[in-house]
């Protein structure tokens, strides 16, 4: 199965963390596309080796909210809400 994920960047927090987890378990059998809108965090370097990395532009890079507004906190709940979807 082909999945697609997008988030925002990988820092320290807890989507960020599930996220981590979820690519390392479902990697294993799917072809994952993760969708970075900046490559940046420490936890990039938990991202599986068979996961394609694809990270935004500039211009997107900009549009983006920074951590801790709300516009990002509206990303991660939607992400989250999504990822439970799939898992149930």
């Amino acid at each position: 199965m082909k999945i697609l994920v997008q988030q925002q960047d990988m820092s320290l927090g807890g989507i960020e963390k599930s996220l981590s987890n979820f690519l390392n378990v479902m990697s294993k059998d799917n072809e994952i596309d993760l969708f970075l809108f900046k490559k940046t965090g420490p936890l990039v370097q938990s991202i599986p080796e068979n996961v394609n990395v694809l990270e935004g532009n500039k211009l997107l890079q900009k549009r983006m909210p920074t951590a801790g507004g709300t516009a990002g906190a509206s990303t991660k709940i939607s992400f989250k809400y999504k990822l439970k979807k799939f898992l149930n």
